[in-house]
């Protein structure tokens, strides 16, 4: 006899996929919007009616609900004040004392919903997140907006805090963390977001030119030959610093220093994962720069 009984998904290839996976296997589908989310829960719906078996959907977002209404599905409203968990509760509490104005998602879907509606100053991720996890939400928010985005991640998850800075990140805050710590981040990045916003009022700022490139100081935009390249906020201010040190090697802690504060608490490899995903942008051969080099024993050195 069975120890359990598993239950059809609704789609054969999945199920034959399903037959194939021994006890303890971890199995992670990431999807990227609600429609593909669909993919995987209509059909499985629609075998549990036919399976008579018994069908609760909590609702817990603002979204289009993900499962249609019909007699053999029992809805359960969950409360906005039950929505959230203790963690994403005490961040909220953090961050409203300090003075912010804060808004908050229940997943992944309603967190790029609340992003184009309430276009906030700052946007904090945590990675784990039901429907679309954060850095999917993160890679989504960096195709329609520069809002500067910090990722919260566990110790053990050294890969996503990589992942999160490549496809857009600014920040990351590792679980367990203090107040102070998370709130340093906020004021760093709040501190840009002025910045940035007093810099493009600014009608005398000027542009930069290094070669085919061309830094606009009031439009915080960057160009290769007139074509636009899309930078984050960071990866802006990098440029900028770049730009006014030319063919000078710049360490780390200069870089360091100058985007994120004398008062950042995070690690320097934030750094050497920004010029990565710089040279992604910049360069013709990522993996043989001619711009923005390496000096080995010392940071970086950009040069037109």
């Amino acid at each position: 006899m069975a120890a359990f009984e598993r239950i059809c998904s609704g789609i054969p290839d999945m199920d034959q996929a399903l037959d194939n996976i021994r006890l303890g296997d971890n199995v992670v589908w990431r999807v990227s919007n609600l429609q593909e989310f669909r993919y995987f829960c209509e059909p499985y719906i629609e075998q549990a009616i036919k399976d008579n078996r018994r069908i609760v959907y909590f609702r817990f977002a603002s979204h289009e609900p993900l499962v249609k209404e019909c007699p053999q599905v029992e809805r359960i409203e969950i409360p906005l004040s039950h929505r959230f968990e203790d963690f994403t509760v005490k961040i909220h509490k953090i961050i409203e004392k300090e003075g912010f104005d804060v808004i908050e998602a229940a997943d992944g879907a309603e967190a790029i919903l609340k992003v184009q509606s309430e276009k906030p100053d700052i946007i904090i991720l945590d990675i784990m997140m039901p429907v679309l996890d954060g850095l999917e939400v993160c890679k989504q928010v960096r195709k329609m907006s520069d809002i500067p985005i910090i990722m919260l991640t566990a110790k053990t998850q050294e890969m996503d805090k990589v992942s999160g800075l490549l496809i857009g990140a600014d920040d990351y805050v590792t679980k367990p963390f203090s107040t102070s710590e998370l709130m340093a981040r906020v004021d760093v990045l709040y501190r840009r977001v002025e910045m940035s916003a007093g810099l493009a009022d600014n009608s005398h700022a000027n542009v930069i030119t290094s070669g085919e490139f061309e830094l606009n100081m009031r439009n915080r935009t960057l160009t290769k030959n007139g074509v636009p390249i899309e930078l984050t906020q960071v990866e802006f201010q990098i440029m900028e610093y770049f730009f006014t040190n030319q063919d000078a090697a710049l360490s780390r802690t200069d870089i360091l220093e100058k985007v994120w504060g004398s008062d950042y608490f995070g690690e320097e490899k934030i750094v050497d994962v920004n010029i990565r995903r710089l040279r992604m942008k910049v360069e013709d051969d990522p993996s043989a720069p001619k711009h923005l080099l390496t000096m080995w024993g010392v940071g970086y050195k950009w040069i037109a």
